[in-house]
């Protein structure tokens, strides 16, 4: 038996993207200000990486650096990217929310997940797991108790 490995690599641009393709990357994870946690990258660096790379194309949803609360605001937003993401022909997108107390905003990711209808399905809960420096044993457990409930429910 074959064992095949799946290579990402976080990729700030768009010659990075082809850098990783020539390097045998599997997929790419785009992201603008990689320092700072990873944001949203540009509708052009998005565009222009699709156009660009014959592997996976993930992109990070995340319209600020700091911590993984959102504002009602900032989730419109969000919601935008990604339907920006999908019309650009983007195979998944990252992304990670968190409610007041410090808990996975499960409802949230749940709803994204199913909404997303993206060809690969790649959807994961990035650096939210490590903000508000508490015991994240209990939110690990909630992000596979996230993944558990939506691929259970994928048809």
């Amino acid at each position: 038996m074959v064992n095949q490995h799946v290579i990402e690599i976080c990729a700030n641009s768009v010659q990075s993207c082809i850098e990783a393709e020539k390097g045998g990357a599997s997929r790419v994870e785009l992201c603008a200000a990689i320092p700072e946690g990873g944001t949203t990258p540009s509708y052009g660096e998005i565009l222009m990486a699709r156009k660009s790379i014959d592997i996976n194309l993930n992109v990070i949803i995340r319209p600020r650096s700091g911590d993984f609360l959102y504002s009602p605001l900032e989730v419109e937003v969000m919601k935008h990217d990604i339907a920006t993401c999908k019309a650009l022909g983007v195979d998944g997108v990252v992304f990670g929310m968190l409610t007041s107390d410090g808990n996975v905003d499960s409802d949230l990711c749940r709803e994204w997940w199913h909404g997303g209808h993206f060809s690969s399905s790649i959807r994961c809960l990035p650096r939210s797991n490590d903000s508000h420096g508490r015991d994240n044993s209990a939110r690990f457990q909630q992000n596979i108790d996230v993944w558990s409930s939506c691929h259970s429910l994928r048809g």
